[in-house]
């Protein structure tokens, strides 16, 4: 007895004391605490305390806190290399392709090295994440327990914006949780943002989304599903964001078949939205279009590597003070430093990479759809988590798509997913290890 209970007892310290462990619990918490990153700002900002350190902490956090990461990563391949298999995940000869070509271009350019290789980071930097989660290899149980969170956090935003939206309509003012100004209404509403701060009112649908169909997939009680979904929809509703009604609509069309009518209605519901709420689509007025074909002007001047890494319409380009926006108008470039990017993930690959850039960048996603979809084919019987599987997939033509209209920036959207993604994966290295055993 006494041997038994000292074995427990040294398998237990060993747990509590397990490096590997005590990351995937900090990562779990920080994943899960993404959407309230930016809701601080609402706060400093109020208090006219634009140059206030913890401000310019939080405006960069992701890409600090993506350092962060890798660090762990790093860490974590030095102490168990043998759990690091990088040809594994699926993206990984693309991606080096596409870091090739980069470099390729910053030498052919002769742009500045630190310049274009943080162009180069800034492609990547969340993408890479996959790695990190996949090595950790986690069991079903922490994957439910993760989204389990992920739907307590979604529902709490819902709530929080619907209280918001009918303070907002009853003339309070609602705190930051809905865009509060008459020039933002659309269809009589006012766009919320919940708790994720100003400005999020597409990524916070994004992110509305791809709860929604993690509710709808791993949420076995129907009445409870059906009244989660529900509130979520609302959500998604009232942040009036077309792109995430056009995920909603690409996700509906590939999970349920029962789903593709209502979703073709929807489809031209937000059709016509688009025409109503956007009255000019002129480049001489409309900053979208002008990026759009800036973008390609510059791609028809160097197609196959474009002007390098860095050089137009990301962050790394505002901060170094790239030349391509001198002739720009005034309201424009105004604009671009505003905010920091071009808004929009593919014109960007296109000018900044090429062809080669733009199509090996295609492959990254086409080997992540692969990947998902040979994980699934292991595990058919576990009908959770081949539905996850299911939405991994759809929401990755989703994201395809949103990066016509935005960028591929914003942690509490894009880290959640490709942390699920890298969880996901990593099912298929459990199952590999069993078949050798």
């Amino acid at each position: 007895m006494m041997n038994l209970s000292n074995k427990m007892e040294t398998r237990e310290t060993f747990r509590i004391l397990d490096i590997h462990l005590l990351v995937k619990k900090l990562l779990t918490l920080y994943i899960v605490l993404l959407p309230f990153q930016s809701f601080p700002l609402l706060f400093l900002e109020a208090d006219g305390a634009k140059q206030n350190p913890l401000m310019k902490a939080l405006s960069y956090s992701d890409e600090i806190i993506t350092l962060i990461l890798l660090v762990i990563l790093l860490t974590f391949v030095a102490l168990k290399p043998e759990g690091f298999k990088i040809r594994e995940a699926g993206i990984t000869r693309p991606l080096i392709v596409f870091v090739l070509a980069g470099l390729f271009s910053i030498l052919w350019n002769g742009v500045y090295a630190v310049q274009g290789v943080l162009g180069i980071y800034d492609f990547i930097k969340n993408i890479i994440i996959i790695y990190l989660f996949t090595s950790l290899i986690w069991n079903e149980e922490e994957i439910l327990t993760f989204i389990k969170y992920l739907k307590i956090v979604v529902l709490v935003l819902a709530v929080a914006g619907i209280v918001g939206e009918g303070l907002a309509l009853s003339g309070i003012d609602p705190q930051g949780l809905v865009e509060f100004e008459e020039h933002t209404r659309r269809l009589g509403l006012y766009r919320v943002v919940s708790l994720t701060g100003p400005g999020n009112m597409n990524y916070l649908g994004m992110y509305a989304v791809l709860c929604l169909f993690l509710i709808y997939a791993t949420t076995e009680d129907v009445l409870r599903r059906r009244l989660q979904m529900a509130i979520v929809l609302v959500l998604i509703f009232l942040t009036l964001s077309r792109q995430a009604w056009l995920a909603l609509v690409i996700m509906m069309m590939l999970l349920n078949r029962r789903w593709m009518l209502p979703a073709i209605f929807l489809f031209l519901l937000v059709g016509v939205f688009a025409v109503l709420t956007q009255k000019y689509f002129s480049p001489d007025i409309y900053y979208r279009s002008f990026a759009y074909i800036e973008a390609l002007r510059i791609f028809a001047t160097s197609p196959l590597f474009g002007v390098g890494p860095g050089m137009f319409g990301g962050v790394v380009s505002v901060i170094f003070d790239s030349p391509y926006y001198g002739g720009w108008p005034d309201a424009f470039r105004e604009m671009v430093y505003k905010m920091g990017s071009l808004d929009a993930f593919w014109p960007v690959v296109l000018a900044e990479t090429g062809l080669v850039g733009i199509v090996s960048y295609i492959f990254v996603w086409r080997g992540l759809y692969r990947k998902t979809r040979s994980v699934s084919c292991k595990i058919k019987e576990n009908i959770m988590l081949f539905r996850l599987g299911a939405v991994l997939r759809a929401y990755i033509l989703a994201l395809v798509f949103m990066c016509f209209v935005t960028g591929l920036n914003k942690p509490f959207v894009v880290y959640t997913f490709f942390a699920l993604c890298g969880m996901y994966i990593s099912i298929s290295y459990r199952l590999n290890n069993k078949q050798a055993t």
